[in-house]
């Protein structure tokens, strides 16, 4: 009888490791999947950033133009 408990609490061992080395496993996953996430919300937001500076450095030419249209319309109505 001490023997098949022995056997038994053998067995019970060899499925507690395994089970551990499962969620392991899965914890690994699920992390490397997050990190994955992590990275491309980055990368989606330096995106966002790049585009945003373009659009500002577009609409600073533009109104550097508008500026510069509006000093020579009122240098052509001074010199009238």
């Amino acid at each position: 009888m001490l023997e098949e408990h022995k056997k038994e609490l053998k067995e019970f061992k060899k499925d507690s490791d395994a089970e551990k080395k499962a969620f392991k496993q899965e914890m690994k996953q699920l992390e490397s999947g997050i990190q994955r996430i992590n990275n491309m919300m980055i990368e989606e937001r330096e995106q966002e950033s790049k585009t945003l500076d373009v659009e500002l450095g577009e609409y600073r030419g533009e109104m550097k133009r508008v500026m510069a249209e509006m000093q020579q319309l009122s240098n052509a109505v001074e010199k009238e």
